[in-house]
């Protein structure tokens, strides 16, 4: 067994190399957002970026392999960060080399040394995993000119659509508004907002899928 193997992670849909595996279970198995990317994923990010479209941070060019291109080179992983979580990461040994991607974490050191992943290794296919509400959390996505998103599996909002009257958010309202004008977050402030952004976006997922549900359960009764 080599450190460089690509295997997966857990009982997760995710891959990445042997060593990334082996700091990722040090660290206590945190929730993975993103592990090792395919060409054709990593494109569409790159795309994506380059187009301006709200919610895409910066990526690498898979076209371009003197790129670092980390997360096609299986040695990085995404990760919401926490206090707890940066703790664990950082004493298992990955790193945060970005400060506008606090979320994301590789191997320390020039990753190219790494050959990119072209295809995944054939394993039997993961066991189906419950995901946790913790799991399916938005992410809060900075770009460049300092505007922030929350992106999921459902789309890209502006939360600032998301703070209203009473939500308890009067302090992240101000540090949100500021960072919309033009001041850029630390890393603290920046997660200490995205925690609170994306908590109220959890809370409001959760009734669109009921109003959803509802909808669709009286439709029925009708047909």
């Amino acid at each position: 067994m080599s450190p460089d193997d690509v295997v997966p992670l857990g009982k997760t849909p995710y891959f990445a190399r042997r060593a990334v595996a082996e700091a990722w279970a040090a660290a206590g198995y945190p929730p993975i957002n993103s592990a090792t990317r395919l060409y054709s994923e990593q494109k569409k990010l790159f795309d994506g970026w380059q187009a301006g479209w709200a919610g895409y941070s910066p990526a690498d060019n898979p076209d371009d392999t003197s790129q670092a291109l980390a997360h096609v080179r299986g040695v990085a992983l995404d990760i919401t960060a926490t206090d707890s979580r940066v703790e664990a990461l950082s004493a298992a040994g990955l790193v945060r080399p970005y400060s506008y991607e606090p979320w994301h974490w590789q191997l320390p050191g020039d990753v190219r040394r790494f050959p990119l992943i072209t295809a995944f290794p054939n394993t039997p296919a993961a066991p189906a995993v419950e995901r946790s509400e913790e799991d399916t959390m938005a992410r809060l996505i900075r770009n460049t000119d300092g505007t922030i998103f929350l992106a999921d599996e459902y789309g890209v909002v502006d939360p600032r659509k998301l703070l209203d009257a009473g939500a308890g958010l009067s302090e992240t309202v101000g540090a949100l508004d500021t960072t919309l004008g033009a001041k850029q977050l630390s890393n603290r402030e920046f997660d200490l907002v995205g925690m609170a952004l994306t908590n109220r976006w959890q809370q409001q997922r959760k009734q669109l899928v009921a109003d959803i549900s509802k909808a669709v359960v009286e439709a029925l009764g009708k047909a």
